[in-house]
C-alpha cells in the first residue's frame, strides 16, 4: 500500500455532478457594537440591531476572493480604524461548503493588521 500525494477533493473547489459549487457561499464583514449611523456601503440588517454588515458575496476562487476582500479592507481602512477606536469589533464571516479552506499567510496578516477576527462556518451543500 503506497501513500497518495493527490490532494483530497474536499480541500479544493468541489463539484456536484456537472455543476461546480461556489467555494465561498457567503461572506461579510460584521461590525459589532455600532451605536451611530453607518456610512455607506455598510448597513444594518434591521434598524434595531447594534451591528452592521458589508456583504462580500460568494466566489468559486479563494485567491480572487481573498484579494478582493483585502482591497475592500484597504479602501475602508481609515473608517474601520475610527470605528475600532470607538469600540467596534470587526469580524470577517466566511461560509463554505468545503470542510477545509486554506487562507494564505498574507491574507491572515492583512486581517490581523486591520484587527479583524475570522469566523468560519461549514455548511453541507
Amino acid at each position: 500500500m503506497g501513500i497518495s500525494l493527490e490532494r483530497p477533493k474536499k480541500w479544493a473547489e468541489f463539484s456536484l455532478g456537472a455543476v461546480t459549487a461556489a467555494l465561498i457561499t457567503n461572506s461579510l464583514l460584521r461590525l459589532d457594537g455600532v451605536a451611530d449611523s453607518l456610512p455607506s456601503p455598510f448597513e444594518r440588517p434591521r434598524s434595531d440591531m447594534d451591528f452592521g454588515v458589508l456583504e462580500l458575496g460568494v466566489s468559486d476562487d479563494l485567491a480572487v476572493w481573498s484579494e478582493r476582500t483585502t482591497r475592500i479592507l484597504t479602501e475602508h481602512a481609515d473608517l474601520l480604524h475610527r470605528m475600532r477606536s470607538a469600540g467596534t469589533k470587526l469580524t470577517l464571516f466566511v461560509e463554505s461548503g468545503s470542510p477545509v479552506l486554506r487562507f494564505e499567510p498574507s491574507f491572515l496578516q492583512a486581517l490581523a493588521a486591520a484587527d479583524v477576527a475570522l469566523e468560519y462556518s461549514h455548511v453541507n451543500t
